[in-house]
């Protein structure tokens, strides 16, 4: 293979390898800019300065002949093909990757909005001990009204004392009624949001995914609204009493009570290309599959790079082929020096 051949084969590699990285880097940035004019653009560019790059990188390879200027600019090949290997190998492993990585992303925002929803749930729940302490209390002072009605404590039939607990125990009633009515609204709206993640599990990889967590976010907001302690002040007010130990129970509980909201999940989305470097290890099988296809062209151009020194790898390979200027015929062309300006020899 002589120079010429070799140089030529080098820029047609180089070409090669542009065109790669063009059509690579292309698809990438069209992941993450939404337009094919813009990525189009940025493709081409990195083809070019790439492609420049590489051809001076070949001119100077083709002549040098010192190992140690062979090895840097080797060195530098390597560096253009990392360069390279980041545009396009990329852009590669997100058209082969891209989904499954996405795919990824928004499994891992489900199993948050899921428990989420289960997280302020539980937090209603746990809300029913206070119901259970209101209905101890209303439970009590109806039986207290029985009694004064049957004459237990005295005469028979209802006094003020009695009408005081008939009053406190059919509001207690009431407030009993009102905070199990909040309760069992959490219900439906986990219901709801449960429905939601339903629709969002199933579009999984569409547009129509962010849609059904708008549901599960409207339902978790219901239900973080929920507070059942709120009309807890007003309880000593209706039951007429506020230092009675029932009522003190009921203070007290609500106290103990934690109905701190709970953290509404936020769904951050991201493009394929995103997510093909965010779950890189959940497709590793479209990153061998890219920088494979990809470096094809830059490790065959690295060997014709290693390749270069063509004038010097024949002298090399071919020591007889060099004409060596032995002593005499130094002396000997000195020789016919003299003679053509006239001075004799000795």
């Amino acid at each position: 293979m002589n120079y010429n051949t070799v140089t030529k084969l080098s820029g047609f590699a180089a070409i090669i390898a542009a065109a790669t990285v063009s059509i690579g880097a292309t698809m990438g940035f069209h992941e993450l800019t939404g337009s094919w004019l813009t990525a189009g653009l940025i493709g081409v560019t990195i083809a070019v300065l790439l492609g420049i790059g590489w051809h001076v990188l070949i001119r100077s390879a083709a002549h040098t002949r010192r190992t140690g200027n062979r090895v840097g600019l080797i060195g530098i090949g390597a560096i253009f093909v990392c360069i390279a290997l980041a545009t396009s190998g990329w852009s590669l492993a997100t058209s082969i990757g891209g989904k499954t990585a996405l795919e990824q992303h928004q499994k891992a925002a489900l199993a948050q909005y899921e428990n989420g929803l289960a997280k302020a749930l539980a937090r209603v729940n746990g809300q029913r001990s206070l119901v259970e302490a209101v209905a101890v209390a209303r439970s009590v002072y109806s039986g207290r009204v029985a009694a004064e009605i049957a004459g237990d404590n005295g005469a028979a039939g209802c006094g003020p004392q009695c009408r005081q607990l008939q009053a406190a125990s059919a509001n207690l009633t009431q407030y009993q009624r009102g905070v199990e009515a909040q309760i069992e609204s959490a219900s439906e709206h986990w219901t709801e949001g449960s429905t939601a993640l339903s629709i969002a599990r199933s579009d999984i990889g569409t547009a129509n995914f962010e849609g059904g967590l708008a549901g599960v976010e409207k339902a978790m907001t219901m239900m973080n609204s929920i507070n059942v302690t709120d009309g807890v002040s007003r309880v000593g007010m209706v039951s007429g009493n506020a230092n009675d130990p029932l009522t003190q129970n009921i203070v007290t509980v609500a106290k103990e009570l934690d109905v701190a909201p709970v953290a509404v999940p936020t769904y951050t989305p991201i493009s394929k290309a995103e997510a093909t470097l965010a779950y890189s290890s959940a497709v590793i099988g479209a990153w061998i599959a890219a920088v494979a296809i990809d470096a094809a062209p830059f490790i065959f151009l690295i060997l014709v790079l290693m390749l270069f020194n063509e004038p010097l790898i024949r002298d090399q390979a071919n020591p007889k082929s060099r004409h060596v200027v032995t002593p005499e015929e130094i002396r000997a062309r000195e020789g016919n020096v003299i003679g053509i300006n006239g001075v004799a020899a000795e």
